[in-house]
């Protein structure tokens, strides 16, 4: 046992005072004290993860789920290289990790000992704060620096914007800190301070009536909810746009999209605007809240017709990718949308009108389209399938902008997805932990492609024992390049594509979950209303390739002949 390790319980103290509760372990040696004194704790609940790079995604699911800090801890050397994909994610999607990593003492740098790099700043620019701290101590003076110093990481991580820390800590052997019983006295004088966060300031008075005489005077008004995770958020939005009686472009995570069409609330404006752009004047006011849209077709059409353009950001770092900001509203806008007056509706109405009813044309279109079997039509089936309460993670390529195109959601479902860097890495892992965050039944939509990226985290899945149902697109490869400019050369399309031939049936059996191929919609809607009792359950949908592109074709004919009719 080593004394000098009781600052590691003193660290331990201050995450918790910050408002730490969970915790994801990768096991190794150097971190040994850390695993310990986090087990130890009374106010953290551990798990502990068979890889680095599931551990931190598992994480990030966990962390968005919550909607709080979870703290991920591993041992030196690639350990740390590997939660990197997940940093990332959680710095572009603003999901509050602390990110501790052990390390050698400096003594045992740049000498060539085993286990060794350079961990100092790993992850660069993309967290919100680095600190490296001293070797621990038992003195209380050592001890209170280091609880400080986790408070204000969790403190840092939770502020907005959220984000990524990073702690690299140095640790001498003998590992086996001292048991947090034995210590409780000489922790009981160390100094831990308890921190609390104000919650986000309302936008400022003279922003929000600037707003308010812009709404008074346009004609054309557009509201877009992009990626949000804010439900009260959600919810005054729309309570505003049915007050006001303007078009609310929701955005599939926008957590707004919910009924169907022929309300305020649009669902179909990318089908819209990739096949009859020219039947919507330019608008003369934008207010965009939430991260920037799925859908790429609703950028062109802003960045083609610029107007006075309000975005809202919890944090002066706004986001604004298409350059079209006018007004940056800074804050909690919350407040103005329940007192705002709705004086722009009769100006408005009938543009508001003409949205409205090209979405019903929409729906009636995708309905039609939606009938066959189909990838875009599983999907659909897959949501329309789910319970009213239930957590839903799509992941990237195909599936999201399938979702984005044709799903609407139920009142009291939650849906998500790693939107920061996009990546179709760790998708599994972090419906793992929107599954472990929550007790809402938990859902996942993936293809082939990103469930063979993250085939590890099944292990794990079958370890945690977490209920999550898998709709599973195999459609032999990444499919999404039939979609994009790769496909006008088919003779190397197969680059792109990279077709794996993996039988996944075999795969997801292999580590314990229930797999069963669906073939009809009929079928599949059975499937999730009544999956089976295995933790982990994955329902396979196969595809051909080139079907979603014929399926969009024809889709998109439709609705613009639909749309041309007087």
């Amino acid at each position: 046992m080593n004394p000098e390790l009781l600052g590691i319980h003193a660290f331990v103290d201050g995450l918790v005072a910050g408002g730490l509760r969970r915790a994801v372990l990768s096991p190794g040696s150097r971190n040994t004290p850390l695993i310990l004194a986090l087990d130890e704790h009374p106010g953290v609940r551990t798990y502990s993860a068979i890889d680095e790079r599931s551990a931190a995604f598992f994480a990030l699911g966990l962390a968005r789920s919550l909607g709080e800090p979870v703290l991920i801890c591993c041992t030196s050397g690639t350990a740390a290289a590997n939660y990197h994909p997940a940093v990332l994610e959680a710095f572009w999607s603003r999901i509050p990790l602390v990110v501790v990593t052990a390390d050698r003492p400096p003594w045992l740098r740049e000498v060539g000992a085993n286990q060794v790099v350079r961990q100092a700043a790993l992850y660069g620019s993309q967290v919100k704060w680095f600190a490296e701290l001293p070797l621990p101590g038992r003195s209380p003076e050592r001890a209170s620096s280091a609880a400080a110093t986790a408070a204000k990481a969790v403190a840092l991580a939770s502020a907005a914007p959220a984000g990524p820390v990073h702690l690299n800590l140095p640790l001498a052997e003998p590992l086996l800190p001292p048991r947090r019983e034995d210590v409780a006295a000489d922790l009981a004088r160390v100094r831990a301070p308890r921190l609390c966060l104000p919650p986000p300031p309302p936008v400022s008075r003279a922003a929000g009536w600037e707003l308010e005489r812009a709404l008074e005077a346009a004609e054309r008004p557009l509201l877009i909810l992009g990626p949000n995770t804010d439900l009260g958020l959600a919810a005054a939005l729309r309570s505003f746009a049915r007050r006001a009686h303007l078009p609310l472009c929701a955005d599939v995570l926008s957590q707004a999209r919910v009924g169907g069409s022929g309300g305020i609330a649009l669902g179909h404006y990318d089908l819209l605007l990739s096949c009859a752009p020219q039947l919507f004047p330019a608008p003369d006011l934008v207010l965009h809240l939430g991260a920037p849209p799925t859908s790429a077709a609703l950028g062109a059409f802003l960045s083609e017709r610029p107007c006075r353009t309000f975005v809202l950001d919890s944090a002066p770092s706004f986001r604004d990718p298409h350059a079209l900001a006018t007004d940056v509203l800074v804050g909690d806008l919350r407040p103005w949308l329940a007192r705002a007056r709705a004086s722009a509706g009769d100006r408005a109405r009938a543009w508001t009108e003409l949205w409205v009813w090209a979405d019903q044309q929409a729906g009636r279109a995708v309905r039609s389209a939606c009938s066959g079997w189909s990838e875009g039509a599983a999907i659909r089936a897959f949501a329309q399938a789910l319970p009213p309460a239930a957590q839903v993670v799509l992941g990237n390529s195909r599936p999201i902008r399938d979702a984005d195109a044709l799903v609407w959601w139920k009142s009291g479902q939650r849906v998500f997805a790693n939107r920061g860097a996009s990546g179709i890495d760790g998708v599994l892992s972090s419906a793992l932990g929107c599954a472990a965050g929550s007790a809402l039944p938990t859902y996942l939509c993936i293809g082939d492609v990103s469930f063979l990226h993250d085939v590890g985290a099944l292990a794990w899945a079958a370890q945690l024992q977490l209920q999550l149902t898998v709709l599973l697109i195999q459609n032999g490869g990444g499919a999404i390049f039939h979609h994009l400019a790769q496909a006008s050369r088919p003779e190397q399309l197969p680059l792109f594509t990279t077709p794996h031939g993996t039988d996944l049936g075999q795969v997801a059996r292999a580590f314990g979950a229930a797999h069963r191929p669906v073939h009809s919609l009929p079928e599949l809607r059975r499937a999730v209303k009544h999956p089976s009792t295995a933790p982990l359950t994955v329902l396979e949908a196969a595809f051909p390739p080139e079907q979603s592109v014929q399926m969009y074709r024809e889709l998109r004919a439709a609705l613009a002949s639909q749309l041309a009719r007087p």
